[in-house]
This record gives structure tokens, sequence and C-alpha cells, in this order.
């Protein structure tokens, strides 16, 4: 069957601050430092394919221990599923303490903040600027998901919460967090309409719940992949400052309007 979508979730925040007596200390949680109860859930299905984050692996423990640091770390944010995959691409690559100070590090850009922060109106704003992009890149491809009704917000929020680590073989992935970490959101944009460029012909052609199914679990024996991705990203334009302009806290709705010009609302 299929995994559960990683769509953000986490348990909802207390209505007051709750407090705890354990060993004469008292503990105050502040924010979603409860929602840890979800990492337990969401570990074995970390890398499926890889038997070091689950059954016991080798970086099992490391891997929970750094999802309970950061949801202490940070309760303002806690726990939202899809981090377990940042945190285990960082783990297949440095230490747990370097992989700590590395998931703290991605998670607080504007990017991640906006989209773990659980409010709608901030997740929407980046998706509709997503689309404006998508729209100038790949107009036909757009046009026809207009017509099947497929949103971006039904794939593309998946792609940037694991950043891309789940849909992709992770040699791939691998590269686009290289270019991610040196360009941020600009990059996971191109990314993004790189991946759909490269599908494009076979997509132009399916209907609704076929787009779904493909975009969701992309295909991993595509001859020459990796090629045609980095090509496709290549030749996407994206404009860093009309990026940064659209997607700031002072950015309105009629700022990003007039830069959709004529794009159907979401």
């Amino acid at each position: 069957s299929e995994a559960p979508s990683l769509a953000p979730q986490a348990a909802p925040a207390p209505r007051a601050p709750a407090q705890r007596k354990k060993s004469g200390y008292d503990f105050v949680f502040l924010g979603r430092e409860h929602s840890v109860q979800l990492i337990a859930t969401d570990l074995p299905r970390t890398f499926p394919q890889l038997g070091f984050f689950h059954d016991g692996g080798p970086t099992c423990a490391a891997l929970e221990n750094i999802l309970q640091a950061y949801a202490y770390y940070r309760p303002d944010v806690g726990y939202v599923q899809g981090m377990s995959y940042l945190a285990a691409m960082l783990l297949l690559y440095m230490s747990a303490a370097d992989a700590f100070v590395c998931l703290a590090n991605v998670l607080s850009s504007k990017l991640y903040i906006d989209f773990y922060s659980l409010e709608e109106s901030r997740i929407r704003k980046h998706i509709r600027v997503f689309d404006i992009f998508f729209r100038e890149n790949l107009p036909l491809l757009y046009a026809h998901f207009q017509r099947e009704d497929v949103s971006s917000d039904q794939f593309y929020i998946d792609w940037v919460l694991t950043l891309f680590s789940r849909a992709l073989p992770l040699d791939v992935a691998a590269r686009i967090w290289d270019s991610y970490l040196l360009f941020g959101e600009v990059f996971a944009i191109k990314a993004g309409l790189g991946i759909l460029r490269v599908f494009a012909p076979v997509l132009c052609t399916m209907e609704f719940e076929e787009i779904l199914r493909l975009l969701q679990r992309l295909p991993s024996d595509k001859p020459n992949f990796a090629t045609l991705l980095f090509d496709a990203v290549r030749d996407i334009r994206v404009s860093p400052q009309r990026l940064t302009a659209m997607v700031s806290d002072d950015a309105d709705g009629e700022h990003i309007r007039a830069n959709i010009n004529g794009c159907a609302h979401m």
C-alpha cells in the first residue's frame, strides 16, 4: 500500500502551557514539543529502502534523537511530518551533532519557516509563486493541469517538505540539496519545474489521477534521468529578485496577483 501523504501535520498545540512535575523539577511545555509522539510513526517509513533508519539500524537512534532535540530546540515549530527525511539525508553524510546543526539551519530559512508553521496562508503564498513561474516556463503543461484540475499543492508540498529526497533517487536528490543550500528557494522552484519539464510529454497525455500518481511516485528507472533533469533545470528561468519580493512578509495579495498576470486562482 502507498505510504501516507507527507502534507504538513503536527499534533495540535495545547491551549495553554502545560506543566509536569518530575523528580522535583517543573517542566513547562511552551508549544508543540508534544509533537515528538509523531516521530515513532514516521521513522519506519523514512527511506524504507534503507536499513539505516529503522528496525534497529545503525543510525535509527541518532535520527530519533535529532528530531526530538529539534522539537525541544524550537517548541514553536515542534516536529512536523517530513522532517525525518531532512534529518536522515543529513545523517547519510555527517555525524549526528553536525546533522542537528545543519537541520536547524535548513529549517531556519523562510521557505521552511513558512511551510512548517502549518499556517495555510503562508504555505499558499509559496505555492502561488511556484505557479507563476510554472505558467511562465511551461505554459502548455500548466494549461493542461488547469484543465485536469491538478493544483501544485498536490505534489509540490511533498517535494519541499522533504527537499525532494523522498521523490527522487538519493544521488539525484543530493545534487539538488547542494544547489538548494547555495541558492535557496529559487533552486527548489527550478528543481520542481525541471521535474515537470522532463515528464511534460507524458504528463500532457494523462488525466487527473494518472498525473498525481506519477508526480507522487516519480519513476526511478527513466534512462539518463539525472542528465535530463539538470539540463531542464538550467533552462528554467526564475528571477531571484521577483521571488524574494513575492514571498516576503510585506508582499500582499495584490503584489502577487500583479505577477500572476492572468494566472488562475488556486
